[in-house]
Formats: structure tokens, sequence, C-alpha cells
């Protein structure tokens, strides 16, 4: 009289625990990898105010260096580093490059980020 089917496929119970269990992991996912643009972009401007920093301990051992008056462009006309960094974005603030020039001997490499100074040794938040 009943002829027995084969059913194949998923119940919706099933489907509902896999889409549950997909939105959990999702959930978890997202905001662990989201900071990561800001933080390699932080490691990035960290990395480039150490180079300058060398790049302007080399050019003051060579005697070149002119303590007020050297800029980033002169660090790379004298070969001392390769290229200036290029500005970023930094959680949607302009990162701007220079050189801080505190007194003669003090000089470091600086970034602005929203209007705060940075140095290489200094955490960027």
């Amino acid at each position: 009289m009943f002829k027995k089917r084969n059913q194949k496929g998923f119940t919706l119970v099933e489907l509902v625990v896999v889409i549950a269990i997909l939105g959990i992991l999702a959930a978890i996912a997202v905001p662990r990898f989201a900071g990561a643009n800001d933080n390699a972009t932080r490691a990035k401007v960290q990395a480039d105010l150490r180079t300058i920093d060398s790049a302007i301990a080399m050019d003051r051992a060579n005697g070149t260096y002119v303590a007020g008056t050297t800029v980033i462009a002169d660090l790379v006309t004298r070969g001392f580093i390769a290229s200036a960094p290029v500005p970023r974005n930094h959680a949607g603030n302009a990162v701007v490059y220079g050189i801080g020039n505190a007194a003669p001997d003090t000089d470091r490499a600086i970034a602005t980020i929203n209007a705060v100074v940075y140095r290489a040794d200094s955490v960027i938040p």
C-alpha cells in the first residue's frame, strides 16, 4: 500500500543549524581581521621612521647633515635612502613624514597622524 521513498537532502533543521554555526564563526573571525590593516599601517610607519633615523645618522656621520634645513628629500638626493616614504592613510587620518629639528644633535624622523607627532620609539595608537 505505502511505498517507502528514498528521501535525499537535508532537513530544514539541519540547514538552520549549519547556517547558525557559520554565522557564529563569521562573527568571531571578522573582528579579528578587521584591524589587520591598521596594524600593518602602524608597523609600516614605525619602520619608515626607523629608516629615516638611520639615514639621518649616516648623513650626520658623513658631515653633510645640516640641522634645521635637511629634509627627507635631501636624504634621498644624497643616497642615504632609496626613496621618501609615501604618505599613507592611518585610520582615516593622513600620515605626514618629516624631520623634527628640536636640537642639532637630536633631529629625529617624525610622523604626524591626526595632528599628533610620533617618533620611531613612540607607540602609534
